[in-house]
């Protein structure tokens, strides 16, 4: 008789959980929508900073949202769920009197230009140490377009690049 007792593994920081895995696996072969980013623009005088990518957001066919968000406490990617980007920019505009988190549609912008409507045929994502996927950039394959989302290197957010 086989056991169904599971073995729990820890996954190292820096590193995508099995659950953030098994999200990504289903958006894939879904045909992709809409994208929008969600641009941090708390550029007053104090924090002398210019506006960053906060957020990606990706529609899919059958009202199927993606959100992916650098988690600054551990310097990674993330999915955030749509409840807690609200709750944010929420609190950031009590807190400010302005609202801190602008939406942009980039849909007609390139990259995204070239894959809304096409499939996402994979999230491709690099290995780590003992088979563990980083967090810090994944590859939205599109078959003949590709987009890295990663960590910006030298700043706060993210960057996106057509691949």
């Amino acid at each position: 008789m086989e056991s169904n007792r599971q073995t729990s593994v820890s996954t190292p920081e820096g590193h995508f959980s099995l659950e953030e895995i098994q999200a990504f696996q289903g958006f894939e072969n879904l045909r992709l929508v809409a994208a929008a980013y969600y641009l941090w623009t708390d550029v007053s005088p104090e924090t002398n900073s210019t506006p960053w990518l906060w957020a990606l957001e990706l529609q899919f066919e059958g009202d199927q949202q993606l959100l992916i968000s650098p988690d600054e406490a551990v310097d990674s990617l993330r999915i955030l769920p749509l409840e807690s980007l609200l709750k944010t920019a929420e609190q950031m505009h009590q807190l400010h009197g302005a609202p801190v988190v602008q939406r942009l549609s980039c849909h007609a912008r390139a990259p995204w230009n070239q894959c809304i409507g096409n499939v996402l045929q994979a999230i491709r994502l690099s290995r780590g140490e003992e088979g563990f996927y980083l967090n810090d950039a994944l590859l939205l394959d599109f078959g003949a377009n590709a987009i890295l989302v990663a960590l910006h290197p030298d700043a706060e957010g993210m960057i996106i690049q057509e691949r």
